[in-house]
Order: structure tokens, then C-alpha cells, then sequence
């Protein structure tokens, strides 16, 4: 059984050997590593060309420029393993991050195997792990993709290992056309699709805090209209295929989008050179998912009395108040 690891690289010379080293220290020999090199600018594509030459099982691929998620695609349609797994390029694994999967894969069969994390930033570490159940048969997933708001098991590609036939079977690919949350929309297919999800606890992945890194820039010109087609595709998928019952997922996606997405956008704003706040709040009301979603949205009690209050003044668009308060 053969493990096929994705690693997308885009202008990434600065940590891209430390990562593709942490892959190649792997006490198992039983995977391949693909490289992804998205039009790279610097000398990552001369990087990759060089693990090619030295060991047997790195496979390098190159195209222009085209972003994370045609990069994975290409890896996902050009790999040979039973599995499939991510890993971002300036990230890293663990010395038995393949001997444990391999193990654990093995063990359940599942068509997805999600593992706990170390997020490295600034010099520390946190742990993070997931609170669901070992195993999750279809009827559990169905559930927990009615409550995707209080749950981020449907964030990062990273995270899990993914049997290829789920994905080739179903035809489950990323989302191009959407540069900020593709890993979402990735994950709902692959979870409502699969037979069961194995979840460990075992930390066999390091995420790596990148100031560079797209979700990391502070403004991104795009981030409106992709988190509008973000809501299209994920409300199409839901559309055609019902998920238990209608009110329940349309007020988890309410949920999302209005304590999760608002306050991107809202932050995204905030960052905008020579801004105007009141017309950026303005054009950020005028989204189509807000009009659609507000009246769904029961706030939850995670939130802060602050954020209730900004949430209440963008949905009655008081936008010179919520400047203040800003």
C-alpha cells in the first residue's frame, strides 16, 4: 500500500527543504512525494528538480502559475498510492507520520483518517486536536455536517489522509476558481461522500505559521468575491444533496458565514490602504450571501457581547456605528 503525498510550491526557497526533508526522514519507505512546482519565480523549481535526481521516490511537476488548488489537483490526478495526502511547503511531518498513517489506515479501512496538529508560531507550540469520536459512520458525518459551525474538522487538507478512490470516484477536486477556504469546500465533499472517518490523536503534523502565506497577507483586493462564489458552490452542493433537515444546515451555514467569513472580510477591510470604511461596510452588505443568510442566523453563545453588537449593526446597516466601535 503506497502513500502519495501532494506538496504545492509556489515561491517557497526559504523552508521548502526543511519540508521535503521532514518528509524524507520517514521511518517507512512505503510513499511517494510530489512536487507541485505553481510557477515558482525563485529557486524552488530548481529545489524540487534536485530531490528528483537524488531519490527515487520524488516526482516533480511544473506549471505556471495557477494557485494552490490547481497545484494539488495536478498532484491528485498524477498520483499512483491507495492514499493521498497534503502537506504545505513551508510545513512539517513527523519522523512516523507515514508509519502511522500507514498503521492506521490499514487498521480501519476508512476513506479518510484525521490526525491532530502542532501550530508552530512565533516560536510556540500549541497542540490541537479534535473532539469527535474514533470512528464516524456515514449517519455520524451527516450530523456533524449539520453543525460545521462549532467544528473545524472540515478546515485544512492537511490533517487527513484520504483513500484516492473516494476522491476519483466521486469526482472531488478543489475549487480553482476560489483562493481562501477551498479546503472547506474540498472537505464537505469528501466527508459526505465517505463510509467512515477514523480520527486519532496522534500529532503527526506541524502547521507553520507563514506571514507570507495567502491566508497571512494583509489585504487581499479578491477576498469578497470569493467568499461570495465560497458560498454559491458550498449552498449548490447542499442543494443538491440534502443534508437531514433544511433548517438546521441552512442555520449551521448562517452560522459560518456571519462568525466566521463576516469578520475575514471585516478584518480585510480594516486593511485596505486609503480605506473608507463606511462604503467598504457598505459593499461588504451588499453580498449576496448576507442578504441570503441573515434570516437564518441565531448567534451562538461563543461569541463576544463586541462581536453580537458589530453583527447586529451590519445586519440593520448602521455602518457610520459600527465605524466608531471599530
Amino acid at each position: 500500500m503506497l502513500i502519495s503525498i501532494i506538496v504545492p510550491v509556489y515561491n517557497a526557497q526559504k523552508f521548502l527543504k526543511k519540508c521535503i526533508d521532514s518528509l524524507l526522514a520517514q521511518d517507512c519507505s512505503k510513499f511517494e512525494i510530489i512536487l507541485i512546482n505553481d510557477g515558482s519565480s525563485d529557486e524552488s523549481g530548481s529545489i524540487c528538480d534536485n530531490f528528483e535526481k537524488k531519490n527515487a521516490n520524488v516526482r516533480v511537476l511544473h506549471q505556471t502559475n495557477k494557485g494552490p488548488s490547481s497545484a494539488r489537483n495536478l498532484g491528485i490526478k498524477n498520483a499512483i498510492g491507495k492514499y493521498i495526502a497534503f502537506v504545505d511547503s513551508d510545513d512539517l511531518v513527523s519522523k512516523n507520520y507515514i508509519e502511522a498513517l500507514f498503521i492506521y489506515a490499514k487498521e480501519s479501512n476508512s476513506d479518510i483518517i484525521h490526525f491532530a496538529y502542532n501550530k508552530e508560531k512565533s516560536g510556540q507550540t500549541i497542540k490541537v486536536s479534535n473532539n469527535l469520536s474514533k470512528l464516524l459512520i456515514h449517519k455520524d458525518i451527516c450530523y456533524l455536517l449539520n453543525n460545521t459551525s462549532s467544528n473545524n474538522f472540515l478546515w485544512y487538507p492537511w490533517n487527513k489522509l484520504y483513500k484516492k478512490s473516494l476522491l476519483k470516484k466521486h469526482n472531488i477536486l478543489f475549487d480553482s476558481n476560489v483562493k481562501v477556504g477551498e479546503d472547506t469546500l474540498f472537505n464537505l465533499r469528501s466527508f459526505y461522500y465517505a463510509n467512515s472517518v477514523f480520527n486519532i490523536d496522534s500529532y503527526l503534523y506541524t502547521y507553520v505559521c507563514n506571514e507570507n502565506s495567502i491566508t497571512q497577507t494583509p489585504y487581499k483586493d479578491y477576498l469578497n468575491d470569493n467568499m461570495q462564489a465560497h458560498f454559491e458552490n458550498r449552498m449548490k452542493f447542499h442543494e443538491e444533496n440534502i443534508i437531514g433537515e433544511k433548517t438546521k444546515y441552512y442555520q449551521d451555514i448562517a452560522k459560518y458565514y456571519i462568525e466566521h467569513v463576516f469578520f475575514l472580510l471585516l478584518s480585510n477591510s480594516l486593511n485596505k490602504p486609503n480605506r473608507v470604511l463606511v462604503e467598504e461596510l457598505k459593499e461588504m452588505r451588499q453580498l449576496q450571501l448576507f442578504s441570503s443568510l441573515f434570516k437564518h442566523y441565531k448567534s451562538s453563545k461563543r461569541i463576544t457581547i463586541k462581536m453580537k453588537l458589530l453583527i447586529y449593526l451590519f445586519k440593520f446597516r448602521q455602518f457610520s456605528l459600527m465605524s466608531k466601535l471599530l
